[in-house]
């Protein structure tokens, strides 16, 4: 990947695992995302601010309304 994508993503409870060879910035907007990587298990919140690094593998979803502005880098 050669450019940075930017999109409003939103996320649900359906629990998903993969792994990208780009980083990822995560903004949240509202609501809570639940990820977890090899190192944390963390809940996104809109006072937080995250970067998931490339082929990092992680599981994320969500259990409540949410939307996150997320840069594919």
């Amino acid at each position: 990947m050669n450019s940075i994508k930017c999109e409003r993503r939103i996320y649900n409870f359906k629990i998903n695992t993969h792994t990208h060879e780009y980083g990822q910035l995560i903004l949240p907007l509202h609501g809570i995302l639940s990820i977890e990587t090899g190192y944390k298990k963390l809940k996104l919140k809109d006072d937080s601010l995250f970067f998931l690094p490339p082929d990092c593998e992680h599981i994320f979803s969500s259990k409540s309304n949410n939307e996150f502005l997320v840069l594919d880098i």
